[in-house]
């Protein structure tokens, strides 16, 4: 006689945010999970899939997984990459996560755009319940989560005629602000460690870069001008790179 299959381990889980309670799949690790009982209910949606990245845990709502499932179906069966579902509270402060996140119980999932017209996708969830809405274009990936309503970010450009959203919606690398500021800064730091250098250890070389100031188009300015000029475009750099990095994170708040 064949042995009962093994049942997934269903917990109730408290919402505060939503007000309600959510059922739950929950292990602690990973490899606890009843492979064939979670295969039966979520076949395209390996529990690896949306575990914490940080330990390996599994808290996710049965209602996320179910949604998931079900827009697999309604989109044509084409595959989803998931960025990032649960996570615990320790990944999440680890990841700069939100302190009431979706992400901690979780009924909210990442998903990546690269294969996907994201107004597709967003009617798609939409019409399975999904609630909330984070557009990460820069980051080409959509936040969908079962509530509250809500919605944050700049949406993809409307356009019926694309299949494919590509995932560069993240801005070329030569465009990107926190490179760009990083870049600046770097370069500035070194030019400005090099006109220290000549100034320090070849006082010759100082000599003979203060005699054609005027045909490298330094205008007459001191060479002792020039470290203090690429010292303050290094600090600017360095600050557009930090600005960059908190406006990115003020902008998604999932």
């Amino acid at each position: 006689m064949a042995e009962p299959a093994e049942q997934l381990n269903i917990v109730d889980v408290a919402d505060p945010k939503a007000g309600r309670t959510w059922q739950c799949v929950n292990y602690d690790n990973v490899v606890h999970v009843p492979r064939e009982a979670w295969r039966q209910r979520w076949p395209n949606f390996p529990p690896e899939e949306v575990r914490c990245r940080g330990t390996g845990a599994i808290c996710v709502a049965v209602d996320l997984l179910d949604g998931l499932q079900r827009m697999r179906g309604r989109l044509g069966g084409k595959p989803m990459v998931l960025r990032s579902v649960y996570r615990s509270a320790r990944h999440n402060r680890r990841v700069g996560g939100a302190r009431q996140s979706r992400h901690l119980i979780s009924t909210g999932a990442d998903v990546a755009m690269a294969n996907w017209n994201p107004g597709h996708f967003e009617a798609a969830a939409r019409a399975e319940g999904f609630k909330g809405f984070g557009y990460y274009r820069h980051k080409g990936f959509m936040h969908i989560d079962l509530g509250p309503a809500r919605s944050w970010g700049r949406p993809w450009p409307a356009n019926d005629n694309v299949d494919f959203a590509p995932e560069a919606s993240v801005k070329p690398i030569a465009r990107s602000r926190t490179i760009l500021g990083a870049a600046t800064a770097a370069v500035a730091t070194a030019a400005q460690q090099a006109v220290t250098h000549v100034a320090e250890v070849a006082p010759e070389a100082e000599a003979a870069l203060r005699e054609q100031q005027d045909n490298l188009l330094l205008l007459g300015v001191p060479i002792e001008w020039i470290g203090s000029v690429l010292a303050v475009l290094a600090v600017i750099g360095a600050g557009l790179a930090i600005w960059a990095r908190v406006d990115d994170r003020r902008q998604g708040r999932n």
